[in-house]
């Protein structure tokens, strides 16, 4: 049962992290659009969407390279010593689950900066609102993504959890 629940959690992990990597993909094309297409404006918006898009692209390469090795270290140390693989599992769990609440906060604290900046901005501001459209945008976007991670590793981590009483 345990097999299957760091099965699915890292299978969805990885796949998620293709569409991260893709967003990040997007967001630096767009930005560098932006940079040189779009006066102003573009010169704002290019920061948080390339910036965003860079640690995306970074975040998603990461979790995609070092999925499969975890996944084979955390299938052996779960056949040959469950108190083991539940001494390293369930602490970075918990602490990975504790980071999405910090990861919650920045998203929606950039949303919202970016939509005041949307709304106090003024026309003749158009770096100001382009910064704001790049944060109204990305804020929104990754506070949906990292809220179907979070879910996706709850689920994992109760599984560690329900393992762990029973062992």
């Amino acid at each position: 049962m345990m097999e299957q629940a760091v099965g699915t959690y890292f299978a969805l992990e990885s796949s998620f992290s293709w569409i991260k990597l893709g967003l990040g993909l997007i967001g630096i094309v767009l930005g560098s659009v932006a940079w040189f297409r779009w006066g102003r404006f573009g010169k704002g918006f290019a920061f948080p969407m390339t910036a965003i898009g860079l640690i995306q692209l970074s975040v998603a390469g990461y979790i995609v390279w070092r999925t499969g090795p975890q996944v084979v270290v955390l299938m052996e140390l779960l056949a040959s010593d469950p108190a083991g693989f539940i001494a390293l599992e369930q602490p970075r769990m918990a602490q990975v689950m504790a980071n999405f609440t910090t990861f919650h906060r920045a998203q929606i604290g950039m949303g919202l900066v970016g939509f005041v900046m949307l709304a106090l901005g003024h026309w003749r501001m158009p770096l100001v609102l382009g910064i704001g459209a790049g944060f109204a945008i990305f804020g929104p976007i990754l506070f949906l993504q990292d809220t179907l991670a979070a879910n996706r590793a709850q689920d994992y981590f109760e599984a560690i959890l329900r393992f762990a009483a029973q062992a």
